[in-house]
């Protein structure tokens, strides 16, 4: 579409009632990080930026990649 909807990954994502997001619905979206977990609105396009950023996301790296490709496989949207 001519739109896009930029969404981040912020508990205010609740606070957009069904009919916003019927609105938002008939544009392009476009999510960062967290985003991948709603379930309101397709997901149209991602940006991951340092999803697990300690000691333990350094070390088990593939799992917590596994983990978050596996969130966006099972979303719907």
């Amino acid at each position: 579409s001519d739109t896009i909807f930029i969404l981040g990954s912020g508990y205010s994502l609740h606070d957009i009632s069904p009919d916003k997001w019927e609105q938002i619905s008939r544009h392009d979206t476009f999510g960062f990080n967290g985003a991948i977990f709603q379930r309101w609105v397709r997901m149209d396009y991602h940006l991951i930026r340092g999803w697990v950023e300690n000691l333990s996301g350094m070390i088990y790296w593939r799992t917590e990649a596994e983990k978050y490709a596996n969130s966006m496989n099972e979303n719907p949207h």
